[in-house]
């Protein structure tokens, strides 16, 4: 099953569409799109999500296969029995860093990181994924009211979280398509020890 024969995926403005998928179909889709990046973004129960004690966890993972404008959603601990023939990809993040926390896992290669890159470009411009949409044109859904404060993930009706989850992933893919490559320097402090702005 490729991105192009998907017949039940539910439409979301004009950026594309998503699909929840079990681990099966995750497996069939990827089959067919070996070696392309993948547009990434989670939903979690909290801000809380670095090291081994953290009381946050990732509950929810998005996917977006570049070059298509079809959003792959599943539940985090599918994504995490499948990190086998996921781990090797490229992705290509908002602040990767907070993702794969909430994920606990680490990706073979450095991903792009829109968020790092316009933080390369100016330290001082904002540097939200609403900010960074907005600077290209690119329309985004607001974050549902629930979902600003911990644990608040329980309250949002799953298709509402479904659309805003879909929404950040293809808004994310958008942003990468127009900010350029990631150098070797930006590479180096996605992933050091210090941190950059932390808004969303």
């Amino acid at each position: 099953m490729t991105i192009g024969e998907l017949q039940t995926t539910e439409r979301l403005s004009n950026k594309g569409a998503y699909l929840q998928v079990d681990s099966s179909m995750l497996k069939r889709i990827l089959s067919q799109s070996l070696g392309t990046a993948l547009a990434m973004d989670t939903e979690t129960t909290g801000l809380k999500v670095e090291g081994p004690q953290a009381p946050a966890r990732a509950l929810w993972v998005g996917l977006v296969p570049i070059g298509s404008h079809v959003c792959l959603i599943c539940r985090a601990d599918t994504f995490q029995k499948n990190w086998d023939i996921l781990k090797d990809r490229q992705f290509i993040c908002h602040k990767g860093r907070f993702d794969f926390h909430a994920l606990d896992l680490i990706p073979s290669k450095p991903w792009y990181d829109t968020k790092a890159r316009k933080y390369y470009d100016s330290m001082t411009a904002n540097s939200s994924l609403d900010a960074c949409a907005a600077e290209y044109g690119i329309s985004k859904i607001e974050t549902p009211d629930a979902l600003k404060k911990d644990g608040g993930i329980t309250e949002v009706p799953e298709h509402e979280l479904f659309e805003y989850l879909a929404d950040d992933v293809l808004s994310t893919a958008m942003i990468a398509g127009h900010q350029g490559p990631m150098d070797g320097s930006l590479v180096s402090l996605e992933s050091s020890p210090v941190k950059v702005r932390t808004q969303s």
